[in-house]
């Protein structure tokens, strides 16, 4: 984006130059030729009346970046009859051309040598250069081009999803997340050591810390909905459960609650299994048992992986429910095969092998004999031989 902007400042500004060039060698041409030919009086029409001509003492120069005088440069636009988005559209391009070039002047390392690729340094850099750009722009057009639609990428970076935050917010937000995004590299460059994956579990936790502080309770509510790992894991597995939003919001409510936004609250699985459950018992409260029955069904992966074989296979809707059933009425039995200690090991995986083939005939009754052969080869994902927990 910023080098289609820099090549239209400077086809809009060699074009002001050339007007200015024909017009003088036009007025030598009438003195010395006399009348103008036909296809030269056709070419001055063709000229955008936006952009008028300039006498050849007002030509207009881009500024250099050691001058940095894009005031001077603003109000020469405006002299020359500019409209104001694409003057600001002009300016901003010069600023990203003197940015360019000065990067472009920086030390560049060899090939033959190991270039330093510190992301947080380079993030650092890079965030220095978008502050002082927007500063440049704010003292050059006022607080209003925070919210010019143009400015949007510079000035609102998070607005597709974040619109309910103002423009100071959405840029210190930003910079949070990439700053983590900086750090998680960086904790990682030199392998995934527990102790790297420790780190990276505080700074998720240090990370919601400053989120808080930054937007406020509400605030941070509305982003966690937008923008947490939770969020998009609710997104995600709902499938094909029609909700509403106010479902959403308040399944989400439940299980942030319980389970936090980010799943690093929890120091072993069990912990993890029993606050899970206590959020399903909430929302099974919440839907009722018809809409909770459907909910916890388009939560497991099982049946997602259900659907996409059903889809291979031509099935239908109703076979592959049917399917799912007999598959989780399998895994329950054999789950409770396991806890049943008046049998011994061999007695137990007989009968586990009993309870896979009847489920595996019944399936092929339902949806045929390539599904069944499919959920057989499938097994382990779809959870005949152990229970899978609605939503993990």
């Amino acid at each position: 984006m910023i080098k289609n902007l820099i090549i239209l400042a400077l086809l809009t500004i060699n074009g002001v130059f050339g007007w200015s060039l024909y017009q003088e060698m036009q007025t030598n041409h009438d003195l010395t030729v006399g009348p103008q030919p036909v296809a030269m009086i056709e070419f001055s029409k063709a000229l955008p009346e936006t952009v008028p001509a300039a006498e050849p003492d007002q030509a207009i120069q881009l500024v250099s970046t050691d001058s940095g005088d894009y005031d001077s440069l603003a109000n020469q636009l405006r002299a020359a009859g500019y409209e104001e988005s694409l003057l600001r559209q002009i300016l901003l391009a010069t600023i990203n051309r003197d940015h360019l070039l000065a990067e472009a002047n920086q030390f560049k390392t060899p090939y033959w040598q190991a270039v330093d690729k510190d992301p947080q340094a380079k993030l650092t850099n890079q965030l220095v250069w978008e502050a002082d750009r927007r500063q440049q722009l704010l003292v050059l057009f006022g607080s209003e081009i925070a919210n010019d639609p143009l400015f949007e990428e510079i000035f609102k970076p998070l607005n597709d999803t974040l619109s309910f935050l103002n423009s100071d917010r959405q840029i210190k937000l930003y910079e949070l997340q990439r700053r983590d995004e900086a750090n998680t590299q960086s904790l990682f460059a030199g392998g995934y050591t527990q102790e790297s994956r420790e780190d990276l579990q505080s700074q998720r936790q240090n990370l919601q810390r400053q989120i808080a502080e930054l937007l406020g309770t509400e605030d941070a509510f509305e982003y966690q909905l937008r923008e947490s790992s939770l969020a998009d894991s609710i997104r995600r597995g709902l499938g094909d459960f029609d909700y509403s939003e106010q479902e959403f919001r308040e399944i989400f409510a439940i299980r942030q609650e319980h389970e936090g936004v980010e799943f690093s609250r929890f120091s072993n699985r069990a912990e993890f299994r029993q606050q899970r459950q206590q959020s399903e018992t909430r929302i099974r409260d919440y839907l009722g048992p018809d809409r909770y029955e459907d909910f916890a069904r388009s939560q497991d992966p099982a049946y997602r992986s259900l659907q996409s074989i059903g889809e291979r296979y031509g099935n239908s809707t109703a076979e592959i429910n049917e399917v799912y059933t007999v598959a989780q009425d399998a895994a329950t039995q054999i789950d409770e095969l396991r806890d049943r200690n008046t049998l011994n090991r061999e007695e137990r995986q007989q009968r586990m092998g009993e309870i896979r083939a009847e489920s595996y005939a019944e399936i092929e009754r339902i949806a045929g004999k390539d599904t069944a052969e499919s959920v057989r080869e499938n097994s382990r994902r779809l959870g005949i031989g152990r229970r899978i927990t609605p939503g993990g």
